[in-house]
């Protein structure tokens, strides 16, 4: 009789053994006859328990400001296709099991093109997928979720390091009445997507979504000429799915727990870059070296670099975007950190 495991005599993720003559089978057979399998369910059948392998792609958990993403694991066959196994299951979106998680992208959406080319993943969806926004809440919140959901599931197979998306073939640019360099209308669609870590589950004092609206061109400031010398332990540059965030850590150098926050400090513009300048420091310690710049290897942007003065003085820090000219300087506690986020172009 056929047994699971054996079909047409070898199959790859199956044992090989002789199945005997179909006469023995009829003639040991009792009672009723059996139906052949057909060659899908004996293919489904060959693939044992052993022979699967996780995903995790992506959901959206809440809505508006307070909404995050959630990984959640999907089992698929091993002899998949697993970076568009993954993408297949992220547009399928959650199901009953999921509890209160949404899908993060429209579910009329579909892949109309996928390729892995060296660390990049090329993704081509369907109009729908702008279209039909309203249908998972096309707020500006929910479109960088989105935009992350995609980079995020994809980014999660080592060899792929960022994704290049199109809509219908086309990056920035109109097709049958759509927008589709505007994407949802708020953030846009980067150039390129990175994976965005500090979206994943609930929000930290370090993580979450921005609010688009405090993104500006003119120059701001902060900080206090009463704050206590400062000392700089960190400069971070860190690329989000649709912005790049400088965090400048500070410790207070005259060891008074009462030092009140952070020295003046102030964002411009300036030659085309974004220029981040703290007075008061009077030592740097941080591993990014004075005079160095760090080629962020993305198309939005070309370099990050330090520059100071003779100490005690300013710290000069230029991020270097290749068109955008937004940005949002800000702050976080514990510890105290300058924060400029930069928008992609």
């Amino acid at each position: 009789m056929w047994r699971p495991g054996v079909v047409a005599g070898c199959l790859v993720l199956a044992a090989c053994t002789a199945a005997p003559p179909a006469a023995e089978v009829s003639q040991a057979q009792e009672g009723p006859a059996v139906v052949a399998p057909s060659a899908a369910e004996a293919a489904r059948d060959s693939v044992q328990a052993s022979d699967v392998v996780d995903l995790r792609v992506y959901f959206r958990s809440g809505t508006g400001r307070d909404a995050f993403l959630t990984p959640v694991v999907r089992e698929v066959p091993l002899d998949a296709d697993l970076p568009r196994a993954a993408l297949d299951l992220l547009l399928a979106g959650p199901g009953a099991a999921d509890g209160a998680l949404r899908a993060p992208l429209p579910a009329t959406t579909k892949v109309t093109g996928f390729r892995v080319d060296g660390d990049t993943a090329y993704v081509d969806l369907s109009p729908e997928i702008i279209a039909d926004a309203a249908s998972v809440g096309a707020s500006p919140e929910h479109e960088a979720l989105a935009l992350a959901a995609v980079a995020n599931t994809l980014t999660e197979f080592p060899t792929i390091a960022q994704v290049r998306l199109t809509v219908d073939g086309v990056a920035d640019g109109r097709r049958a009445g759509l927008d589709i360099g505007r994407f949802w209308g708020g953030w846009g669609l980067p150039e390129r997507l990175v994976r965005d870590p500090s979206v994943v589950g609930p929000i930290t004092d370090d993580g979450g979504l921005v609010d688009l609206g405090r993104f500006s061109r003119a120059s701001q400031t902060l900080g206090s000429r009463e704050a206590s010398p400062v000392s700089v332990t960190s400069v971070r540059a860190r690329q989000r799915t649709t912005y790049l965030r400088l965090t400048v850590e500070l410790a207070d150098a005259t060891g008074d727990a009462a030092a009140a926050g952070p020295p003046p400090t102030r964002a411009s513009l300036r030659g085309g870059d974004v220029v981040l300048e703290i007075d008061g420091v009077v030592e740097y310690a941080a591993d990014m070296a004075v005079g160095q710049r760090l080629d962020l290897q993305d198309p939005a942007f070309n370099a990050v670099g330090v520059e100071r003065t003779d100490l005690p003085g300013t710290v000069r820090i230029m991020v270097s975007p290749v068109e955008s000219d937004e940005f949002y300087l800000h702050t976080l506690t514990s510890p105290t950190r300058v924060v400029l986020d930069v928008r992609n172009a």
